[in-house]
């Protein structure tokens, strides 16, 4: 958890929000996608469909 939180702050990203919106996606979110899911991509993608 400690390495989790380490890596949002990395990132510069809430980690709360961070683990809220993965812990809800989790269950549907496609396996072959895990990669998304880790705190830089995620950040990445969330900023992505901020701006399109």
């Amino acid at each position: 958890m400690y390495s989790l939180v380490e890596s949002c702050r990395q990132s510069q990203i809430s980690p709360w929000a961070y683990l809220k919106d993965v812990l809800e996606r989790l269950s549907t979110h496609p396996a072959s996608e895990i990669a998304d899911l880790v705190p830089a991509r995620w950040a990445e993608l969330r900023e992505l469909s901020k701006s399109a």
